[in-house]
């Protein structure tokens, strides 16, 4: 279904269709975007393995931390990739937790990337890199871009679109 048709599905629904109707197409069209949002979280609808801009950091020598993707919000695979090498090492996701019951002074210590804890926004490599390389990334994540024009369709599977409505 494209925005147009989301809108007028709603409008059809809810009995929203006096003139001036009720919500204004804007107000929807923000409603939408957020339920397609909230879909893609909740039922984990979009994975993304190939996308470089959101799959994809670049990593230099003494920084542990990067920013995520602001679409991407839970990691299923990770590795790292130095420079110079051809073959990706594994990652494994753990927790903060995790790392202070087995490694006592992980914060501190530098070397090749072994774990990595994802937090909201970010992620941070452990132990903290002493050489450049690649950050590779998989998982969920929501749409791209939000829709804005009346033919734009939502990024999910159209089996999902007229759930939207409700």
């Amino acid at each position: 279904m494209t925005l147009a048709e989301l809108i007028q599905a709603y409008r059809v629904a809810s009995g929203d269709l006096a003139v001036p109707p009720f919500f204004e197409d804007p107000d929807l069209t923000v409603f939408f975007n957020e339920a397609v949002r909230q879909a893609c979280v909740r039922a984990r609808l979009i994975h993304e393995s190939d996308d470089p801009d959101i799959c994809r950091v670049p990593v230099v020598a003494d920084t542990a931390t990067y920013p995520l993707h602001a679409s991407l919000y839970e990691l299923d695979y990770t590795a790292f990739l130095l420079d110079g090498e051809a073959r990706k090492r594994l990652v494994m996701l753990v927790s903060q937790e995790w790392l202070s019951d087995r490694l006592e002074n992980w914060r501190d210590e530098t070397g090749i990337p072994e774990y990595a804890i994802q937090k909201d926004a970010s992620i941070r490599l452990v132990p903290r890199p002493d050489r450049a390389g690649t950050f590779f990334m998989e998982g969920y994540r929501t749409p791209k871009a939000e829709m804005a024009e009346s033919d734009d369709t939502p990024e999910i599977n159209a089996l999902h679109h007229n759930q939207l409505v409700h």
